[in-house]
């Protein structure tokens, strides 16, 4: 009778390590679950991140390509301006020089 009462309670104390084992099993389980949820959860976010960069990084070139344009197209503006400029002096000259002439050929007439 003792033994079997020994045995009862060794049987009882198995089932009860087995019933422990089995919940830690369970918890473990449902940790690696969460953790997965949480790393694909992270993956997600991570390519967002990198989309938004790629996307800030291609307006950041186009943005840097407008200016630059802008840019040339003020330099071949102040340039042409120049070229202006240099074809008014050319033509200031010579009227200068033609109403010089003038006035030269006036004064010797006289």
């Amino acid at each position: 009778e003792e033994e079997a009462r020994v045995l009862q309670e060794r049987m009882s104390e198995v089932e009860r390590a087995k019933k422990e084992v089995e919940e830690e099993r369970r918890e473990a389980e449902e940790a690696r679950e969460e953790l997965a949820k949480e790393r694909r959860r992270l993956e997600e976010k991570e390519k967002e991140v990198e989309k938004e960069q790629r996307a800030v990084e291609e307006s950041r070139v186009e943005m840097e390509e407008r200016r630059r344009e802008k840019i040339s197209t003020v330099e071949e503006k102040e340039e042409q301006e120049k070229k202006e400029e240099r074809k008014m002096k050319v033509e200031d000259d010579r009227v200068g020089a033609r109403e010089g002439e003038e006035e030269e050929n006036k004064w010797l007439e006289r």
